[in-house]
């Protein structure tokens, strides 16, 4: 009797650990969540930052409003001046229709944004939980997600707040490593993030400050008040949809395959349908 209480008492001690126990999915599941509001406190915001690489040093500036976004990057160090010169200077703006690239050399380029929103947010049909490691200190999830046609990769998110530490892709040659985290306006944040090949640090980034729930002017998402914008000629703007609509067919077929592959054929045939609406369309 004294056996069966003492094990009773031990099942009960450890049950709750076992019943909270989290599948691969439901990680990674969190995870996704917790990206989702961390983009929607972004969505206005100034994040200043530096991007550091053995070829060169960019300081560049990001505005968010809404859907709209501006990018301002310099040139700070270069190893490469026919590449880019130093100083050299180019802002991207996102109005929300369109994306426009102006150099400080003068060429401007505006094509379309491909940033319609999709039926449905794409996730790995199958993530299986490897077990948990340190990375950076930070105690980790770590998950394989296996989105079929033998696109895997590995994922190590943090066990508290489910933050994206380490990717590993094309099996462990890329990887990104995010450090460095702070808490601003209730959501953290990676101030350095590096991408590594076949573990070279080929790129590190760097925030220098974030400012987040600012009501940025609207001027700043306007290609036409940027000195030097030249309004794109109707063989550039053709020439620019035209490579928009290839990428569209390349997204389009690849999502077609993902709901094929995990067992969705309803959804593939819909997306057929667009798809060929698309090819069928005179840009």
């Amino acid at each position: 009797m004294k056996k069966f209480l003492s094990a009773a008492i031990v099942f009960l001690l450890i049950f709750p650990a076992l019943s909270s126990a989290m599948n691969g999915m439901e990680i990674y599941n969190k995870y996704s969540e917790n990206e989702k509001k961390r983009e929607k406190k972004i969505k206005n915001a100034i994040f200043e930052y530096e991007t550091q690489s053995e070829s060169m040093i960019i300081h560049g500036k990001m505005y968010f409003k809404g859907d709209k976004t501006r990018i301002e990057s310099t040139v700070i160090e270069t190893q490469n001046e026919m590449l880019m010169k130093k100083g050299s200077k180019t802002i991207m703006i996102d109005d929300g229709k369109s994306v426009s690239t102006i150099t400080s050399d003068g060429q401007c380029h505006t094509y379309p944004n491909d940033n319609e929103e999709q039926d449905e947010e794409m996730s790995p049909p199958s993530v299986k939980l490897i077990g948990k490691e340190k990375v950076s200190g930070i105690e980790c999830y770590r998950i394989e997600t296996d989105y079929g046609f033998g696109d895997k990769s590995e994922m190590w998110i943090s066990v508290n707040d489910f933050n994206l530490v380490k990717e590993s892709m094309e099996n462990g040659s890329s990887i990104e490593l995010n450090s460095d985290f702070r808490k601003i306006s209730g959501i953290s944040i990676p101030f350095k993030s590096q991408s590594l090949e076949d573990g070279k640090v080929i790129q590190t980034n760097i925030l220098k400050s974030v400012k987040l729930d600012v009501n940025t002017d609207d001027s700043l998402y306007d290609p036409s008040k940027v000195k030097g914008y030249k309004k794109p000629s109707d063989q550039d703007r053709k020439n620019m949809m035209h490579m928009n609509k290839m990428d569209q067919v390349m997204e389009l077929g690849n999502q077609i395959n993902y709901y094929y592959e995990n067992g969705e054929p309803e959804k593939a045939k819909e997306l057929e349908k667009k798809l060929q609406m698309l090819m069928e369309s005179d840009n």
